[in-house]
């Protein structure tokens, strides 16, 4: 084996071995390691100790909901509620009962 070859395998033989903390390599042991790795990434990221599956999804829906009862000022959402907060606005903004409105005009008188 020529020598620049021998040093990439041995190279990339202490780099396997550091990033799975192994002392011996198994076919798979990359792999696991990576899914270890991400998995308590999420789990620190969404605050939980363990990583369960499902979790990166409920935590999407739960802000999705907060996006949800914040826009509509609503503890629980119903069917239509986005919808009916949304014309609302729309119709007290083209009637001018906006709130945001009315505090632009009371700012330039």
């Amino acid at each position: 084996m020529a020598p620049v070859v021998g040093e990439i395998k041995e190279g990339a033989k202490e780099a396997v071995l550091a990033f799975t903390g192994k002392e011996e390599y198994k076919f798979g042991d990359i792999t696991k390691e990576a899914d270890r790795r991400a998995k308590a990434a999420i789990a620190n990221m969404l605050g939980k100790e363990e990583y369960k599956f499902g979790d990166i999804s409920k935590a999407a829906a739960s802000k999705a909901m907060d996006a949800v009862t914040s826009f509509t000022g609503k503890e629980d959402y119903k069917f239509g509620d986005v919808t009916k907060t949304l014309l609302r606005n729309a119709l007290n903004f083209l009637e001018g009962d906006d709130e945001e409105a009315r505090k632009k005009k009371r700012s330039e008188e």
